[in-house]
């Protein structure tokens, strides 16, 4: 309700605003909301970037990890027992957060996230006993440090690693 030109709230908004109070009751508290990681909001660096992975079939290929389209995934074949994907980037790109997306259908129960810093693979992130159900989207922030490629090794899977998108962000 906002005050009239005389800064004055008028009559009808006033008695509707009574009646309201009248009605509601305050049953105490209902639910915490929980905190929200900060958005991201950098571009995609892995988006189209020639990238390589562990065998898939010819239909799942690599290459659907980072084209920017959730509905076609890269599947790993069932005969790989750790399965992997990674991207090459301009030489000096900073590199903080990796995102992964599984389908709905997937079922990887760890990952480690690695960086080829001055020609050595160095671990970032790592995840381990990933509840089978529930969530499909995992950000990993860590401080930033420039990186020529991105490599997502994945492990324990119970069916073939399914992956809708890899999101790499300088942020």
């Amino acid at each position: 309700m906002a005050p009239n030109r005389d800064g004055l709230i008028d009559d009808n908004a006033a008695k509707a605003m009574s009646r309201i109070g009248q009605i509601w009751k305050n049953t105490g508290h209902i639910a915490d909301v929980p905190v929200a990681d900060p958005p991201i909001t950098g571009i995609n660096l892995a988006i189209r970037r020639r990238c390589d992975s562990s065998w898939s079939d010819d239909m799942f290929l690599m290459d659907f990890a980072n084209d920017d389209n959730f509905s076609s995934p890269w599947i790993s074949s069932p005969t790989v027992d750790e399965p992997w994907w990674q991207v090459e980037l301009d030489k000096g790109s900073t590199v903080g957060t990796v995102v992964i997306t599984q389908t709905k259908d997937s079922e990887v129960d760890g990952y480690v996230v690695e960086l080829l810093c001055d020609g050595l693979w160095k671990e970032v992130a790592r995840a381990e006993q990933l509840p089978a159900q529930g969530k499909k989207v995992h950000i990993n922030r860590f401080p930033a440090r420039e990186a020529s490629a991105v490599r997502v090794r994945f492990f324990s899977a119970t069916r073939n690693v399914r992956i809708a998108e890899i999101g790499v962000y300088a942020e």
